[in-house]
């Protein structure tokens, strides 16, 4: 059985995923990595855009809360597909 490699957290490009896909489809303000950085911040998570991009391709680590406050931040709702994806 083949495993997939894996960055530091399994999420990040599910992560990136949803934003983009977010942008492209809801008429709401366009949402960048800058954009996710300043709305950390009102959770109390103080990063900066290279950590997010680190976050987002799955090269840093994530957070219990950070993971939280994006889940909040982007409006996740289907928890299976950010953490396991469609395996």
């Amino acid at each position: 059985m083949k495993t997939k490699k894996r960055g530091k957290n399994a999420c990040g490009q599910r992560i990136a995923q949803f934003r983009k896909e977010r942008n492209r489809t809801q008429k709401s303000p366009k949402m960048g990595q800058e954009d996710m950085v300043v709305a950390l911040k009102e959770y109390g998570i103080t990063m900066i855009q290279s950590s997010y991009s680190d976050l987002e391709a799955g090269n840093r680590n994530i957070k219990d809360y950070e993971l939280i406050a994006l889940i909040k931040i982007l409006g996740i709702e289907n928890l299976h597909w950010l953490i396991f994806g469609d395996e």
